[in-house]
C-alpha cells in the first residue's frame, strides 16, 4: 500500500470559516480565506464481530477490515476510525466517513498530517 500523498486523485476538501462544504477537483478556483486539503479516498468494506481484527488492502483505494467491535452504537465505526488512524499515522480527527456510517461499505477521507 502506498501512502505517498502526492499520487492521489485530484479532490480536495473544501472549508470555510470552520464549516466542511464540499469535495472538488483541485482545477476549480474558489473565492479567498477558503481552506484546501488534499486527502486520500478509500472504499472500506467492513467486517464487525470478528476474532482476528485487522485490515486487508486489495488495491491502494479499496480495504477490508475486520473488526472486533458489533455494529452496535457506533461502535465498529469507532474501531475502525482508530484501526486506521494508527495505519496511516495520523490523528483520528483527520479521518472521516464521508458515507455508510450504518452500511458495512464505507467511504472513507484521510486527511494527511500537518
Amino acid at each position: 500500500m502506498a501512502k505517498d500523498w502526492e499520487n492521489l486523485e485530484d479532490f480536495i476538501v473544501v472549508i470555510s470559516f470552520g464549516i466542511f462544504l464540499a469535495i472538488i477537483r483541485t482545477n476549480r478556483i474558489l473565492n479567498q480565506g477558503t481552506q484546501y486539503y488534499k486527502f486520500m479516498k478509500l472504499t472500506v468494506k467492513v467486517k464487525p464481530n470478528n476474532k482476528q481484527p485487522g485490515l486487508e488492502f486489495i488495491s491502494e483505494t479499496e480495504c477490508i477490515a475486520r473488526l472486533k467491535s458489533p455494529p452496535v452504537d457506533g461502535k465498529a465505526n469507532e474501531e475502525l476510525i482508530t484501526l486506521l488512524s494508527k495505519h496511516f499515522r495520523v490523528p483520528k480527527n483527520n479521518i472521516t466517513i464521508l458515507s455508510g456510517l450504518s452500511s458495512k461499505a464505507k467511504l472513507i477521507s484521510v486527511l494527511p498530517r500537518t
